[in-house]
């Protein structure tokens, strides 16, 4: 297999593409994975961008594009699965979350080293309550993808051979997930005892579940029985693992080979030769992904759509002054926010509040704190306990490490019962600008709701330190523009009546108008027969007759 190292301003013209992220955890199954991908189409190796603790591997499995992380063993701890997960989510911005590699089983009357164990739901074991004669669950159940679980237990035509007559069974229902690793019968019985029906166990899929459930993620956890935790672990350990692995990556890649397999979830397969595309519509796959993109990167700047609020956003960052940005979902808050402050040359790092739960104040300054401190290559030598002092730490962080930086909350909370976050914020800046008069720090904030509404108490001494900017619906005008910059990239025409259905369909919104787009080549690439007759099938299907 052949590596090819590409930065991260290269890896921004793949991401659109990335809509899959595989996770695995040991070596072996690192390396197994690795044996079935493929470069990505018209490439010559598998492209590697490395971000801060983690490496991640771009290449096609199957008729899909994928990318694959390394997660550390166990659900908690630097570079652990929920680490690994939270930060591929945040820089690959996945659909689809699958962590493959192997697991012990639970009945080995009924299971074989190599049958393939499925999560219908995983159940996170560690958190119990120990009472006289009695142990009680605390821990989570979840549900995996509803989607993903019936791809991966109904596959067309899987086979894989275990030995010359016996073949991978595919095994599904509830998954233990914990830290401990099992390896004593007894121990094992009682856990299977105690959260009956499981199937088997591993010791990542809970980090994987806590993730990708706050994220709403579509996530499944595919895992190869290496042993059975009774004590035998150790016998014929490598060769154990290797065919175990080897099962479960065979079923990922005999799923990837559906070209429809995902698209119900708007995943789009990536064809490794032309003439399997529709012979009227053969697109650059790139640069359909760059051109309906939804996370903007510098490669992007051709197809974004300069408007009169992104001549205001700028006059405010050339008064290097705080910003908060609310409005609906799907109307470009993001992508405005990160594409004024990167055509202004600023930096930017980035904490997400999407996944984060603000009950607990100290906890989310520390979660800030330490995102802040990993970034850097830092470690806190005492950690605060108090509000007050995680600020203050926040403050020094940000001015010794981040200077001529935007740090970026993204999907703050706002409505009854957020002030409290609000507040402390502000705190937080206002304590920067005091202890820090210097500063070439700012913050930038991003919303649904409007913050003002939340503190009207003390609106207008916020205004002081923070510029408020409404994003509205877009005009019918920059709707068309955006969609003509769309359909000029990839040279598709539309009629009149269609182009002007997209538009009434999207409503104002330009993720909406994207959306719409994405489905309409995806419907007509997957049919035999001329564009205009899929355009027109697809029109029908989904608004009616069109006029």
């Amino acid at each position: 297999m052949d590596y090819r190292s590409i930065s991260e301003d290269d890896f921004s013209k793949y991401i659109d593409l990335m809509s899959i992220v595989l996770v695995t955890v040991t070596e072996i199954e690192k390396e197994c994975l690795h044996e079935r991908i493929s470069p990505l189409p018209e490439l010559t190796h598998i492209l590697v961008v490395q971000k801060q603790f983690y490496t991640y591997y771009l290449g096609m499995l199957g008729k899909y594009a994928v990318c694959h992380v390394e997660s550390r063993m166990g659900t908690s701890g630097a570079g652990a699965s929920i680490m690994t997960v939270q930060q591929a989510i945040e820089f690959v911005k996945p659909v689809i979350i699958i962590m493959v590699g192997i697991a012990f089983g639970g009945d080995e009357t009924k299971q074989r080293i190599g049958d393939v164990l499925v999560s219908e739901l995983v159940v996170q074991y560690e958190n119990i309550k120990i009472k006289r004669n009695k142990i009680e669950c605390r821990g989570f159940r979840q549900m995996s993808s509803v989607l993903l679980f019936n791809r991966f237990t109904k596959p067309i035509g899987w086979s894989f051979s275990l030995t010359k007559t016996r073949k991978s069974k595919i095994i599904y229902g509830h998954l233990l997930s914990g830290e401990k690793l099992v390896d004593d019968k007894k121990y094992r019985d009682q856990l299977l005892k105690i959260f009956e029906p499981a199937i088997g166990g591993e010791m990542e899929g809970a980090g994987l579940v806590s993730v990708a459930h706050a994220y709403n993620k579509n996530w499944l956890v595919v895992k190869g029985i290496c042993d059975f935790a009774d004590g035998n672990k150790a016998v014929n350990k490598i060769k154990k693992q290797y065919l175990a692995a080897r099962a479960a990556v065979d079923l990922c890649a005999c799923v990837f080979t559906d070209m429809h397999t995902f698209q119900d979830l708007g995943v789009i397969p990536l064809k490794e030769e032309a003439k399997e595309l529709s012979a009227l519509l053969k697109l650059d796959q790139v640069l359909f992904a760059d051109s309906t993109f939804n996370s903007y990167s510098a490669s992007k700047e051709q197809y974004y759509l300069i408007r009169e609020i992104d001549k205001k956003y700028n006059n405010i960052l050339d008064s290097k002054s705080n910003i908060w940005s609310y409005g609906d979902s799907g109307l470009g808050k993001t992508c405005m926010t990160f594409r004024n402050l990167i055509h202004a040359n600023k930096k930017v790092f980035v904490i997400d509040f999407s996944s984060v739960d603000t009950e607990d104040m100290l906890s989310v300054f520390d979660y800030m704190h330490g995102r802040l401190l990993d970034a850097a290559n830092c470690e806190v030598q005492n950690k605060p306990n108090t509000l007050m002092k995680v600020m203050d730490m926040i403050c020094e962080t940000l001015n010794r490490f981040y200077s001529n930086t935007y740090l970026v909350m993204e999907e703050m909370p706002i409505g009854t019962g957020k002030e409290n976050i609000f507040k402390h914020v502000f705190s937080m800046i206002l304590k920067n600008s005091m202890q820090y008069p210097d500063s070439t720090v700012n913050f930038c904030f991003t919303s649904i709701g409007d913050p003002k509404e939340s503190v009207l108490s003390i609106a207008e001494k916020i205004g002081e330190k923070i510029h408020f900017m409404e994003v509205s619906e877009w005009e019918e005008s920059d709707m068309k523009l955006l969609l003509n910059i769309m359909l000029d990239a990839i040279k598709c025409k539309l009629s009149q009546e269609y182009f002007d259905a997209l538009i009434k369909f999207s409503a104002r919104n330009p993720r909406k108008l994207k959306t719409g787009l994405r489905d309409l080549v995806l419907f007509a690439q997957f049919k035999d027969q001329s564009f205009e007759a899929s355009m027109h099938q697809y029109f029908e299907n989904k608004f009616g007759h069109v006029k």
